[in-house]
């Protein structure tokens, strides 16, 4: 799919997690659980590079953007346009 700038897109996708503190091997399969499941968000397509999307979450205007998220291409498991 080729994504067009400025256009809303829901994106389904697996982040990237942490946590500093000290965790037991059952709080740790819980963590674990609760991180495999999608994040899912409506966000508004900037651009792209070898790795990555772009996209805000505020419509651009003027080449100007808020809220940016940049997602690793090989995190997306889904990109649907809004319309």
């Amino acid at each position: 799919m080729r994504l067009q700038f400025g256009k809303q897109y829901k994106i389904r996708w697996v982040d990237a997690f942490g946590n500093a503190t000290w965790t037991d091997d059952d709080e740790l399969k819980k963590l674990i659980a609760l991180f495999e499941i999608p994040v899912q968000q409506t966000l508004y397509y900037i651009r792209s590079s070898n790795e990555f999307y772009l996209f805000t979450s505020g419509k651009p205007k003027d080449k100007s953007y808020i809220d940016i998220h940049g997602i690793p291409k090989n995190w997306i498991i889904s990109i649907k346009e809004v319309r």
